[in-house]
């Protein structure tokens, strides 16, 4: 296991834009659809207010190479949903938390899992989140700009209970 740092942080409620993308590259398809569905919308400009979590949904498993992942973008009471969109409440709870990068997001889930099974907390069944801390990297490579992936910045969050 890699010595990653931990911190326990309350998740505050949060009112949110999902867009669902499903096939052996489903995060970039979510992302699509969610950047589209902003610039309608007029956020696209002012993404920087906004913060985005991203979950597999369902995860990968077997032989079949494809997953579903939902991206969120946090937003206001007004926006509202559309085709392929949807607006969800979250509830917000506790979350353990660490930070990494995307070339070591694989490594740093299985030491933050390593991590919970030897502390003190529970796992819940919340969903486990990564936050995109730079979300205009994200738009880069959406839009097919040269983006190096590996230093996109995530932070990760583990629901826990103790």
């Amino acid at each position: 296991m890699h010595s990653i740092e931990v911190s326990i942080e309350q998740l505050p409620p949060m009112r949110v834009a999902a867009a669902l993308g499903y096939g052996q590259n489903p995060e970039n398809e979510a992302w699509k659809k969610l950047l589209k569905w902003a610039r309608k919308m007029g956020l696209f400009s002012r993404l920087h207010e906004h913060r985005f979590f991203g979950f597999d949904r369902p995860g990968p498993g077997g032989a079949d190479p494809n997953y579903g992942y939902e991206q969120w973008m946090t937003v206001s009471c007004r926006a509202t949903a559309s085709e392929d969109i949807e607006i969800k409440e979250s509830p917000g709870g506790t979350y353990a938390v660490t930070h990494c990068r995307f070339a070591d997001l694989v490594q740093t889930w299985q030491d933050f899992v390593t991590w919970r099974e030897d502390s003190r907390f529970h796992y819940t069944d919340d969903h486990c989140l990564e936050e995109v801390i730079a979300p205009w990297m994200m738009v880069a490579y959406s839009a097919g700009e040269p983006v190096n992936m590996d230093d996109v910045p995530f932070i990760l969050y583990l629901p826990v209970t103790e």
